[in-house]
This record gives C-alpha cells, structure tokens and sequence, in this order.
C-alpha cells in the first residue's frame, strides 16, 4: 500500500510537472508573440487579404516566403484590428509542439519526456518562431505529431495511429515544405524497420505501401498545385556553412559570433555522434532517424534544391528532434558508459 502510494505521489508529481511545461512554454511564446509584426508577416498577411478564394493560395504563384497553411489561416481571419490574432495559430502550435514532445518521449520514461520538454519550452528558436504569423510552429508540431504517430502505429497497429499520421505529415508540408526532412528520415527508418521486423520481403513492402502511399500521393499532388509554382524569395546571400555553423549554434543556445559559438557547435556535434553510437546497441534502428533528420535529409534537400538564399529557419523543424536526441543521450550516457566498462572490466569490481 505504501509503494502504490508513493508511485501515485510521483505520477501525480510528473504530470504536474508536465503541465508546468507546457504552461511556461505558453507564456513564453505568448508574450514573444506581443511585439511589432515585421516585414515577412505584413507580406504574408496582404498576400492573404488579396486573395479571392482559398483555391487560389493553393494554386497562386507567389514567392516561397509565404506558407500555405498559414496563409489560409490569415484569409479565414480577415482584416482584423487586433494584429494578435494573426499569431494565435502560431502560438498554439508552437505550445502543442511542446505537449507532443513529451507524449512522444513518454514510454521511454518521465525523465526523458521531461528533459525535452524543458529543453523545447525554453529554446530560443522554437519561441521565436512560434510568436511570428508564419509556417513554421505548425511545421514543428506536425512533424512531431507524425513522428510520434507513426511510432504508436508501429506499436500498436491502431488505424487512428496510422491515419494521425497520414494527416500530421499533410498539414506538415502544407504549413512549410521543410517537413520533408522528417518525413523522408521516417520512410529511410521505415525502409530499414520493414525489412528487419516484418518477416518477409512481401510483407514489407505491404507493409511501405500501407503507411506511405497516402503521404506520397499528397506530397506529389501539393507538388504539382503548389510547390512548384513557388518563386524563391530575395535576401542576403550566405554560404551553406555559415548557415550551417548558426544553426548548431542556435540548436545549443550559443550566441551566433565569438568563442561560445564554437563551443555551441562543437557540443551539438558531441551530443549527435555520441547519442548515434548509444542508440545502435537498441534493435529499433532509431538511431537511422536522428542520422538522417539531423544531417542528412537536410543536406541531401540542399545540394539537390541548391537555394540562392538560405536561412537557418529553414532547418529550425529538425530542432525537436536534436532535443529528443539530447534528452536521450544525457539520461543514457553515464549508465551506458559504466555498464560499457563492467562488460570490459568484469573482474575489476
């Protein structure tokens, strides 16, 4: 009786302290979301008041710089006094984001799902770009959703899994078309699961076919309609490692110049390659997905597009994912490293 008391005491406790999370990521993206619309949201918003049907946001050719779901968000809003409510969307995804970090984490432990919530609530990056009216908190929260989705179908092989998912990576590419860079980390981790787990090679591909031929047919349609009736947008010309190097840097809190960004990256790097070698020794072959959404699907997307402008905000959607990534490799790394030197040293304790 007093352990299932003591159990309750600690559930209740975590829960609490999940709630806490989510809160203060609500407050933070609440009140970053208060200030001055600037330059990108007024472009978007007028896109949006310009238009004459929510057909022609799908079809309109426009510059890259405008998001699609977004988009149809401002127009079902209209002109409205009050330029707050044209964050909302934004500011709720990017708190969901959150929430949906830690349900992915969960089974792993309370610890862990934690751990990445605070790490997601508090990250400059993920705050920022979820109190601006633009794609990129609902991006976020669906590449997280699909990414969990997609793990609960495996497990459980529920229908509402497998369809959460489908809708998750849709609305993902319909709010920013960096989603790509996890959906095509998740078909690699598909492909490799498939072949190990499913018992046969026709099962397999049955099994392919089932979870990602929906997503396929939607990403060649979004293409055909939309994607490549996008103009890229003008900017200030950077080269692929400078973006590269503000983006490690901003993942690791790091300021974007001097000393402390070296170290920034230098940790994030530390944290990838160490947190791959931890995860090889687990059968699910998760540690495909993190070498893929952290390095290269992004990279592979980049020198096959070769954009003349690049932003680290065109990566900010796999930053999640090197949380979920740090999370794991913190919590596992002292446990592995001393039951590593037991297997070495069986005789030295």
């Amino acid at each position: 009786m007093p352990e299932a008391s003591a159990t309750g005491r600690w559930a209740s406790a975590c829960w609490a302290a999940a709630v806490g999370c989510v809160v203060l990521a609500g407050a933070l993206r609440i009140w970053a979301g208060l200030g001055d619309f600037w330059l990108d949201e007024i472009w978007s918003l007028r896109f949006a008041q310009h238009l004459s049907s929510p057909w022609q946001a799908v079809t309109k050719r426009y510059y890259d710089n405008v998001h699609l779901l977004n988009t149809l968000y401002l127009y079902t809003l209209g002109d409205r006094a009050n330029w707050v409510w044209y964050r909302v969307l934004s500011m709720a995804a990017g708190t969901a984001a959150v929430a949906m970090l830690g349900w992915a984490c969960i089974r792993r432990s309370w610890l862990d799902a934690l751990t990445t919530m605070v790490l997601a609530a508090l990250s400059f990056p993920l705050v920022l770009y979820s109190s601006e009216a633009r794609g990129y908190a609902p991006a976020i929260l669906f590449a997280v959703a699909g990414y969990a989705a997609i793990q609960h179908y495996w497990r459980a092989g529920r229908w509402w899994a497998l369809c959460a998912f489908w809708g998750a990576i849709a609305l993902g590419l319909m709010s920013h078309a960096s989603v790509l860079y996890v959906y095509l980390s998740l078909v690699l981790w598909s492909i490799a699961r498939a072949f190990r787990h499913a018992g046969g090679r026709r099962r397999a591909v049955v099994e392919l076919v089932v979870c990602h031929a929906f997503p396929v047919v939607f990403l060649m349609l979004l293409y055909v309609l939309h994607i490549r009736n996008l103009v890229e947008g003008e900017g200030p010309v950077h080269s692929v490692w400078h973006v590269v190097g503000q983006a490690l840097a901003m993942a690791a809190g790091a300021p974007e110049a001097g000393p402390w960004r070296v170290v920034g990256i230098a940790a994030v790097c530390a944290t990838v390659i160490l947190g791959v070698l931890l995860l090889r020794r687990d059968e699910s072959l998760h540690w495909l997905f993190y070498v893929s959404v952290l390095a290269v699907a992004p990279a592979l997307v980049v020198i096959l597009k070769q954009p003349k402008v690049l932003y680290f905000r065109y990566f900010v959607v796999c930053f999640p994912f090197f949380y979920l990534l740090l999370s794991t490799t913190t919590l596992s790394f002292w446990p592995a490293t001393c039951s590593y030197v037991l297997e070495i040293y069986p005789n030295s304790v």
